[in-house]
């Protein structure tokens, strides 16, 4: 909604991050062929991609952020069969759609899926998108060779 309002106001170009969620429309920076983001790894925090996206969305959910307790052995997404925090498997996801609501619906829906029916989630919903497992391994859904820098 911000970017959509950004670009109505006149503005050539948008890309907004909230917490994680990012949208970006419009004309790049100068010198930049696309919008360029940075998929950090949740576990290690190096660099998993560079995307290049004319326009689109990517959003996040790791379990490596947001946490609490000792040994921040809880964190914010929770499993909705235990009501307790969601282990699935996997440290983080992202996921690359047109719209950052269906995006971050995405991403915590293939968390909680766990890696591999993640994976078919994504691919089931024609989105792309990268899978860290608690290894620290990372499995891609989709065509995310055309994102790729």
């Amino acid at each position: 909604m911000v970017v959509e309002e950004l670009l109505r106001s006149g503005v050539d170009g948008a890309c907004v991050n909230v917490g994680g969620d990012l949208r970006a429309e419009g004309t790049p920076p100068a010198d930049a062929p696309a919008w360029v983001i940075d998929v950090e790894h949740p576990i290690t925090g190096a660099s998993v991609v560079h995307l290049q996206m004319a326009a689109g969305a990517v959003a996040s959910t790791w379990r490596t952020r947001r946490v609490w307790g000792p040994d921040a052995e809880r964190h914010h997404l929770v499993d909705p069969a235990t009501g307790a925090s969601a282990r699935s498997g996997l440290a983080g996801t992202v996921v690359i759609t047109a719209r950052a609501w269906w995006a971050e619906v995405l991403a915590k829906a293939a968390f909680l899926d766990g890696a591999e029916a993640g994976v078919a989630r994504l691919e089931d919903h024609g989105v792309s998108g990268y899978l860290i497992d608690d290894a620290g391994h990372v499995h891609t859904a989709g065509s995310v060779e055309a994102f790729a820098a």
